[in-house]
């Protein structure tokens, strides 16, 4: 249906697991004839960058491009800072475009209200 009104692609984001994120991607190509984009969330550990489920970018990038992912990517949990060194290890592994939408970090309760410590011009 959405591919009849007009859609251009899907994106599917915001996949704390890459499991869920290739059966999501799976059911989006059969639902309709349009390009798949798919992005992940990362954490920054002690050992570098890892789903919620503990799998890195390198092999989501791959298994993802290999199941026909348009693009891959991250997006959401982490600031600008981290997200690119994020993005070498997605560019570095991938042989599809990347995308990134980084967050301002995680926010910090600070008298009842989120706070984010990034800037926007960062």
């Amino acid at each position: 249906m959405l591919a009849e009104e007009g859609a251009d692609y899907l994106a599917i984001e915001t996949m704390m697991d890459l499991n869920e994120a290739l059966c999501a991607l799976e059911g989006a190509l059969r639902a309709a004839a349009l390009q798949v984009t798919v992005s992940l969330t990362f954490d920054r550990r002690a050992r570098g960058y890892f789903t919620l489920m503990g799998q890195g970018p390198a092999a989501c990038a791959r298994a993802l491009t290999s199941a026909g992912a348009t693009a891959v990517g991250a997006n959401c949990s982490i600031g600008s800072d981290d997200m690119v060194d994020l993005c070498r290890e997605l560019v570095a592994a991938s042989t599809v475009p990347v995308l990134v939408k980084p967050n301002a970090g995680l926010p910090e309760v600070v008298d009842g209200r989120a706070l984010y410590r990034q800037h926007p011009e960062d």
